[in-house]
């Protein structure tokens, strides 16, 4: 039974066919797998080391309609379908939407650093906006969380939610993490929030650094 199956990661790395995807769910079926994880990989996740030919693109309407039809058609076969709920890993960015969806850089990984004159300096990770493959945000930000559900859960809830329960009764969730400062530059930096100094104040009554001063964020 489905529910016994071991569950093998489907790649879609290429152009994303109905008739194609639920020809391949058939030959899975025929040689007695029950239980899949279409593991979407599109091409802006790594373009330089792994390049994909997905189409249409990720979380888009069409790409969406793609994955309801291949659903229904693996509902019907009576096989368990696993939720990927990222485009490419860790879960958390949706293949770069969540910072995209800010122009302010509101979700950019942040970090603080020693300015090395006994204060702290701020930096946003640029860098995850300009290399080529798809930025990451800070899941530690104010609403990095609310806005990566909206933009993948609630999409995925109104392609196949109801097969919620029945067919579709798991979602993989990959290595939410924060981003760690870049060690090719030199520093050691900690993971840090635009609020956290505010933050910090309020529950504490005190600053986490002996002068406010010493911090200066930019």
């Amino acid at each position: 039974p489905a529910e016994w199956s071991p569950a093998y990661f489907w790649m879609w790395n290429t152009r994303l066919e109905p008739a194609k995807l639920n020809a391949q769910l058939d030959d899975m079926y025929a040689h007695g797998l029950r239980s899949v994880c279409a593991h979407t990989w599109p091409n802006e996740f790594r373009p330089n080391t792994m390049p994909s030919k997905m189409s249409p693109a990720y979380l888009s309407d069409d790409y969406l309609d793609v994955l309801r039809q291949v659903f229904d058609h693996g509902a019907k076969l009576g096989m368990n379908l696993w939720l990927y709920d990222e485009g490419g890993w860790p879960s958390g960015g949706a293949a770069g939407l969540v910072v995209k969806s800010d122009k302010t850089g509101a979700f950019c990984p942040r970090f603080l650093r020693p300015d090395g004159q006994g204060g702290f300096v701020e930096r946003l990770a640029d860098d995850y906006r300009t290399k080529p493959f798809a930025p990451f945000p800070s899941v530690l930000e104010p609403g990095a969380t609310e806005r990566f559900i909206d933009i993948t859960h609630e999409r995925l809830k109104k392609a196949v939610g109801h097969l919620f329960g029945t067919a579709v009764k798991f979602t993989f969730t990959d290595e939410p993490c924060y981003v760690r400062a870049n060690r090719g530059e030199g520093f050691a930096g900690l993971a840090w929030t635009s609020d956290f100094a505010a933050e910090f104040r309020k529950r504490r009554g005190y600053a986490f650094v002996p002068s406010d001063d010493l911090l200066d964020v930019k």
